[in-house]
């Protein structure tokens, strides 16, 4: 079983474990952002898990498939673009509107 995955926590890191099931320890984290293949896939208690590099296991809830990651990154990068449009408006608040100026004080 070889499935291709995006590790994803809104950002945030995403924790490796040894094994999937009871006794399982931290043993790091992975990069929100982190595509992986999956190279065993395993059900616990109504959760799958997803075994990545080293033998180390992800939960499957922390990730999502690279379509779904991509289209993520589109809607950021498109907010990121809105929000500066939103801060230059702001910016002008207040500023005296003189037709064809050309100084700091007017737009």
């Amino acid at each position: 079983m070889k499935k291709t995955r995006v590790a994803y926590n809104k950002g945030n890191k995403v924790n490796a474990w040894t094994t999937y099931g009871a006794g399982k320890k931290l043993v790091g984290q992975v990069k929100s952002g982190y595509k992986f293949t999956a190279t065993g896939q395993a059900q616990y208690k109504g959760r799958t898990w997803y075994r990545i590099k080293d033998n180390k296991w992800i939960l499957g809830t922390n990730t999502v498939t690279t379509k779904k990651y991509a289209s993520i990154k589109a809607k950021a990068t498109k907010t990121a673009k809105q929000k500066k449009v939103v801060a230059l408006a702001n910016a002008q608040v207040g500023k005296a509107y003189v037709w064809g100026g050309n100084w700091s004080l007017q737009f």
